[in-house]
């Protein structure tokens, strides 16, 4: 069971006097048939675009055997459109920030925000994105609703009793049992209903766009005249919230129950459009058509309008309830945001309308196509009157069919109805092109790379200068969002007016505990003394796009390093004729890198390209110095090997590689060569 009324010390009920109570409903009745008078045409746009998103528009002039294919020209870009305002938000895992609006408010700004992230984990912010993005894309606005919302469910249990509770429970009929056991003990259970609450809080949700009414001349839910929200409820819903005490149980002397009587309202929701059952569909359940309004109404004829909240029944005028407003800080719970915003109106201009006629021209063009192939199939056969040719081939077997003619009795006709298809050249991609630029999407949002710059850091940058008009999205889609966020802030202000318990985790050396927090609520209104926002702007997708450069640009150095020690080394080769074309060049190279650098605003550029020239230079005056130093070294040893070879010739030693003569010997005075095991020259035999 879900609950969505404010606290019960809260809701203060409104005392008519007079016949105040009968001209309310009179005006709210009045006001609410005016309003849907003035917006049957917008609502039967809306349904046209409805299909136009989901790709299933229909041909109008559509015959026997047309081509009827819609093509997603609006969804793909609506998809792209929900990626760039979604994931920027959600990239961070915390979603909202505050900011202290003086010195003395910082700390509890840091609480406030602790408190915000409790609130956040228990909401479905990104189904909520993704609903409100596709209903503003499709629509002229969306709508979302922040309630206080209490679900609780009712869970069956066995409690155990002692003997004595389960004889009294078993003359009482309440339902027992008995489970003996293996030891011959014996023990008893009661069975016991317990009410368990499954989520408590507040929950933004989307509002259907058809069930959202205000004047066609508001600009916005603040400052409009009256605010309806359209409630569809089946007869026990309505019989539980009496029970609760939500509702009252009489209006007058007449009772609830009576007066509404049986549901007779069919819905019908635009976004899952339901049949009427011409179509064989079966139509959707009835219920009860209950209006909720927020108005300014003077209720005791006093002269001043006070904000109160209406609940009543179009058909008869009952009503449900009628309490002061006790939303507090934020009287009306509605957050309205638009694709395209339109100055002096709460309705905008959506992304299928813009697209609407290219969506329209690109599928007749593929149509076009279609047909034309198609017709290429069809054929038409003319034979004799009695042919047997007629009754072997049926018409359902060749297209257009086999028709008896005044032809020859051996003659048969083949007529075709192929035609040269004559379509402007690339029509669908002219029409695509122009619907990215509508919607402000480049090649690059969809992956594809058209050009090439010299370093990927500026591919890089070809794609954060197309998400610009984006970022212009983005900054008004998160002001929005910091809005609902602020809606959730005052709800549970609301039911919380003695402060906030909530739970944090805290990782310790053994386990993660949930240590209990509170937080106590500032004097006043919140926006007083901090300013909330979602964390991620578009300043700081650009800081992450920085990142993203210098990853593009350490992946690019290697390649540039390459190319440089290339022609550093053509350079330094003393036996290369090219080697001061291959200085120059690298000159240039170094020149074209610098200012590509420049140009990027790589910081510490003369780090990442010091100048090569000077260090060229210097390399060649060593290579010079050592070739000198080897030519030294070689003339060096010519000479000693010239100075060998005089002193073998002076020693009597042949050039290498020449015998011995036959009267060589010791010079004289000189010994001959001591035989083996002889005593040395000049010693005396032992």
């Amino acid at each position: 069971m879900i609950s969505t009324d404010g606290p019960t010390d809260s809701v203060q009920p409104v005392k008519f006097k007079k016949d105040q109570r009968k001209k309310l409903v009179a005006h709210l009745i009045s006001e609410l048939q005016t309003c849907k008078n003035d917006r049957a045409g917008m609502i039967k746009k809306c349904k046209e675009w409805v299909t136009q998103a989901d790709s299933r528009r229909s041909r109008k002039d559509k015959r026997t055997r047309d081509s009827n294919v819609d093509m997603p020209l609006t969804r793909k870009r609506m998809n792209q459109n929900s990626a760039r305002l979604r994931n920027p938000i959600l990239q961070q895992d915390t979603i909202f920030v505050t900011k202290p609006r003086s010195g003395s408010a910082e700390d509890m700004a840091r609480e406030l925000e602790r408190a915000i992230d409790y609130m956040s984990d228990q909401i479905d912010y990104g189904a909520l994105m993704d609903d409100w993005i596709e209903q503003f894309q499709t629509f002229p606005c969306g709508i979302v609703k922040t309630p206080f919302i209490t679900e609780s469910e009712k869970v069956v249990r066995w409690e155990e009793i002692d003997i004595d509770s389960y004889n009294i429970a078993t003359l009482e009929g309440e339902k027992v049992t008995r489970r003996p056991l293996d030891d011959g003990t014996t023990k008893y259970f009661k069975e016991v209903n317990e009410t368990n609450t499954v989520r408590r809080g507040a929950f933004p949700e989307v509002v259907p766009f058809e069930d959202f009414f205000v004047p066609m001349t508001a600009a916005d839910v603040r400052t409009a005249d009256w605010v309806m929200h359209r409630v569809w409820l089946t007869k026990p819903a309505v019989k539980a919230s009496i029970k609760k005490g939500i509702y009252d149980k009489k209006d007058g002397d007449r009772d609830i129950i009576e007066i509404l009587g049986d549901p007779e309202a069919q819905r019908e929701k635009l976004m899952t459009p339901v049949a009427d059952g011409k179509d064989g569909q079966v139509p959707s359940s009835k219920q009860y058509e209950i209006m909720e309004a927020y108005i300014a109404f003077d209720v005791d004829d006093d002269g001043e309008d006070e904000e109160i909240i209406v609940t009543f029944d179009p058909k008869s005028g009952a009503i449900l309830r009628a309490v002061h407003n006790f939303y507090h800080s934020y009287r009306r719970p509605f957050v309205t945001h638009e694709y395209k915003k339109v100055q002096g109106s709460i309705y905008g201009t959506p992304l299928t309308y813009m697209l609407e006629p290219l969506h329209v021209a690109n599928s007749a063009s593929f149509n076009q196509r279609l047909d034309a192939g198609s017709l290429a199939n069809e054929k038409m056969l003319i034979v004799p009157p009695g042919s047997d040719l007629k009754r072997i081939v049926g018409r359902d077997e060749i297209r257009m069919g086999v028709y008896e003619g005044t032809v020859n009795k051996d003659e048969v006709f083949e007529l075709s109805l192929m035609q040269p298809f004559n379509q402007l050249p690339n029509l669908e991609e002219k029409l695509e092109q122009s619907a990215d630029e509508i919607a402000s999407l480049s090649p690059y949002s969809f992956g594809q790379e058209q050009i090439q710059r010299p370093t990927a850091t500026g591919q890089v940058q070809i794609i954060e200068e197309s998400k610009q008009p984006q970022y212009t999205m983005l900054e008004r889609f998160r002001v929005k969002m910091a809005d609902v966020c602020k809606h959730v802030l005052a709800r549970y202000k609301q039911f919380y007016p003695e402060g906030l318990h909530y739970f944090i985790e805290q990782e310790d050396q053994e386990d993660i505990q949930m240590l209990e927090k509170y937080f106590a609520w500032p004097a006043g209104t919140i926006e007083q003394s901090v300013l909330i926002e979602t964390k991620v702007s578009s300043a700081s997708m650009s800081k992450s796009l920085r990142k993203q450069e210098l990853v593009a640009l350490v992946d690019k150095m290697p390649q540039l390093y390459e190319v440089m020690m290339g022609m550093s080394q053509a350079a330094l080769d003393p036996m290369n004729p090219a080697a001061l074309v291959a200085m120059k060049l690298l000159n240039g190279f170094q020149t074209a890198v610098d200012a590509m650098m420049t140009e990027f605003e790589v910081g510490k550029k003369d780090a990442l390209n010091p100048s090569l020239v000077q260090e060229v230079q210097v390399a060649q005056g060593i290579q010079q110095k050592m070739q000198e130093l080897a030519q030294q070294a070689q003339q060096a040893q010519q000479q000693n090997m010239q100075l060998q070879q005089q002193l073998a010739q002076l020693q009597g030693i042949p050039p290498q590689g020449q015998p011995m003569g036959p009267g060589a010997g010791p010079p004289p005075g000189m010994g001959g060569p001591m035989p083996m095991g002889g005593p040395m020259p000049g010693q005396p035999p032992q």
